[in-house]
């Protein structure tokens, strides 16, 4: 009887290693999934936000840009006339509309910040990048100010780009641009907690999604030779990443020195001083 009992616990063992196998076999397949649909989005992101701004060129460059003029005997207004009114009007008009162009960027930027629209939020930055980066930054802190919950909305605009490897940022590649934007957006919200009198409160399902992405990262990091072979920016976002969000338990000082090192900081030093996690790492 006993032998009886211990062969068929030996094989209910047995069938629970086999599931346990199978069920981390299908958790894997999970992940390589998860990561090809993520790519896809963020690449489909990209191409249509590039299609609309190509659109955009188009009709600029096949619009009239010359009104044939009709003239009559009768009622003709003189040439030099009709040439001071428009030089009068010109000015005027010209700072009207860079006036309201100007507040229709702007409510549009706060407006994805403060209703939380983190995919908008993304296509925005991808299709305004350049401008974002230099002459409009103030005007992105301020929106992402606006947001009801900052650090939730930063985590979802990120996304899991850095989740695929080097072979996705090829020349010419649409996930360049929207890595750059991921980590600009890092970079905007780590200026947000150094000017903020109190500590941006992030809450726990954020705080653990956000140490999950950023042990992900790591791997990833590893797994194509070590964070010490890690590029500019992908070092860089890292680095912003856990500044923003917070030091995993996974990462040890000298992974810490090595993103430092490769991140190219003489360029976001003054950023780093913001983030009182990171701050306490640096010696």
């Amino acid at each position: 009887m006993a032998q009886l009992n211990e062969s068929e616990l030996m094989k209910s063992v047995n069938e629970l290693s086999g599931l346990a196998s199978k069920i981390l076999e299908f958790n894997k397949r999970y992940e390589e999934l998860q990561k090809h649909v993520d790519f896809i989005g963020e690449a489909m992101d990209t191409m249509d936000t590039k299609f609309n701004n190509g659109n955009a060129e188009s009709l600029e460059l096949t619009a009239p840009s010359v009104v044939p003029e009709t003239t009559t005997r009768h009622n003709q207004t003189p040439r030099i006339l009709t040439e001071e009114v428009t030089a009068s009007k010109a000015p005027t008009e010209t700072v009207e509309n860079d006036s309201k162009n100007s507040s229709q960027r702007r409510s549009e930027l706060h407006s994805l910040c403060e209703t939380m629209y983190s995919r908008g939020l993304r296509k925005y930055v991808v299709s305004n990048l350049s401008e974002i980066q230099s002459v409009r930054r103030d005007e992105a802190i301020s929106a992402l100010k606006s947001a009801p919950k900052p650090a939730k909305l930063v985590l979802d605009c990120v996304g899991r780009f850095f989740l695929q490897g080097i072979r996705a940022y090829t020349k010419n590649s649409p996930m360049i641009t929207s890595r750059q934007a991921s980590v600009l957006m890092l970079e905007l919200f780590l200026i947000v907690i150094g000017e903020s009198e109190k500590e941006i409160e992030i809450e726990k399902p954020v705080k653990q999604e956000a140490e999950n992405n950023a042990i992900a990262w790591k791997k990833r990091l590893i797994s194509e030779g070590g964070v010490c072979k890690a590029c500019e920016i992908d070092a860089r976002g890292l680095l912003l990443f856990i500044a923003c969000f917070g030091i995993p338990k996974g990462f040890k000082n000298d992974d810490i020195r090595d993103l430092i090192r490769f991140s190219n900081v003489k360029e976001i030093g003054h950023l780093l001083k913001g983030s009182r996690v990171l701050v306490q790492k640096i010696p």
